[in-house]
């Protein structure tokens, strides 16, 4: 129960649980299979047009849903996304009406809360497909990582913009208050970097094909200039420029950071 994890903190109530199942069971692996991410705000519910045109998410558009969520008359939430990943922004104190939380108040006012003001509530869900991207498989590799996790999600997953005349709408300014939301992320620790596999991961047959068409080209455009009956010398030509290329010293330095930043991602694909 979620009293039971902020009263604990959610390693020690795992580790209860699974000393638990130890009495009965024998345990050989703990993979992590769901994560909840949440951060308060004392602030109103944005409001956002008909058409969510502020909201500006990653996810696919035909798995991606977008609701708003109302009590009578009163907003009380929104909520986007998929399975997979999900992010609901709600009225935490309407929702502790019906939940019966009221414990949490006692948590705000620790932090500075002023009683009765308005408490936002930014929640993402996280399933086991996008963490395994992630890296994240056991407890410590989510201990580690969860920082990461919170900037993903609240960085490149989904943002909040304020609407322009620009018909990208990725290069509208980030709303104040989802600033204040990827701010949050220094509160779930330090960052270590990891990012997710399947955007990271080179397409190595992908890469491979581009190479090939780029090389027809230099090959074609060579023998036309040489007006050559066959392409032995255009080749011959091409050879020394990629050798020329991959000789010279900020070629290996760019290399190097490239590796560095697909180090330990499966690139046979």
């Amino acid at each position: 129960m979620s009293c039971y994890l902020w009263r604990s903190g959610w390693q020690n109530a795992m580790k209860a649980a699974i000393e638990w199942v130890k009495t009965w069971a024998e345990v050989t692996n703990v993979v992590i299979s769901r994560c909840d991410l949440a951060a308060d705000f004392e602030c109103k519910l944005p409001v956002f047009s008909p058409d969510f045109r502020e909201l500006v998410t990653r996810a696919r558009k035909k798995d991606t849903h977008l609701e708003r969520y109302n009590d009578g008359l009163k907003l009380t939430g929104y909520s986007v996304g998929s399975p997979m990943l999900m992010c609901r922004i709600y009225d935490k104190l309407h929702e502790l009406k019906r939940s019966d939380k009221a414990w949490f108040k006692e948590l705000w006012l620790k932090n500075g809360w002023k009683e009765d003001s308005p408490v936002m509530r930014v929640e993402f869900q996280i399933r086991r497909t996008l963490l395994r991207g992630m890296q994240v498989n056991t407890p410590t590799d989510l201990e580690a990582q969860v920082a990461d996790l919170f900037k993903y999600t609240s960085t490149d997953w989904l943002t909040i913009r304020n609407e322009q005349s620009d018909t990208h709408r990725t290069r509208w300014p980030i709303n104040s208050l989802w600033l204040a939301v990827q701010s949050a992320t220094e509160q779930f620790g330090q960052l270590t970097g990891v990012s997710r596999l399947g955007q990271m991961r080179p397409r190595y047959n992908h890469l491979k094909a581009q190479m090939r068409g780029s090389l027809v080209s230099l090959v074609a455009i060579s023998s036309e200039s040489l007006n050559a009956s066959d392409n032995k010398v255009a080749i011959a030509q091409v050879r020394t420029l990629v050798r020329s290329l991959t000789a010279r010293s900020e070629f290996d330095t760019d290399v190097a950071q490239r590796r560095a930043r697909f180090a330990g991602m499966d690139t046979r694909r």
